[in-house]
């Protein structure tokens, strides 16, 4: 096993606040402003998401680009903050199904923090999902 541990020494806090996405079981999922700024997403942006399929628990955010080679999902201004949306219901439900056993049932909405030291792939950057400790 070849680990990278994330703890606030590398992970860079982006003003007040922190680098966090959420996921809701409805497929809405929510970029915080401080992750807005620190991936310098805007809207009309496209995002994948990732899954290491040898570790289910653990998912990725890739800012879309010509090398990524896919159709990434629509980022939209949400208007109650100046963070960002998109929707996957697929996503949102694959991500709720891997971590099953950390959240309560029925729990609609679900936080993480995220890396904005990314992870380098066939050119592509990486962003980890912090999927070990759930944010309320």
């Amino acid at each position: 096993m070849n680990l990278k541990i994330y703890s606030e020494d590398n992970c860079r806090l982006v003003r007040q606040g922190i680098s966090t996405i959420r996921f809701q079981r409805a497929g809405c999922i929510g970029f915080s402003k401080a992750a807005v700024e620190a991936f310098s997403l805007k809207e009309k942006d496209r995002v994948l998401f990732a899954q290491d399929e040898n570790n289910p628990r653990d998912w990725f955010v890739i800012k879309d680009s010509k090398t990524a080679g896919k159709s990434g999902f629509v980022l939209r201004k949400n208007s109650a903050s100046a963070g960002l949306n998109c929707n996957c219901a697929s996503v949102c439900k694959k991500l709720f199904e891997s971590l099953k056993d950390k959240i309560v049932p029925n729990t609609k909405s679900i936080g993480f923090r995220l890396s904005v030291n990314p992870e380098i792939n066939d050119g592509n950057e990486y962003y980890a999902i912090i999927t070990s400790a759930v944010l309320k």
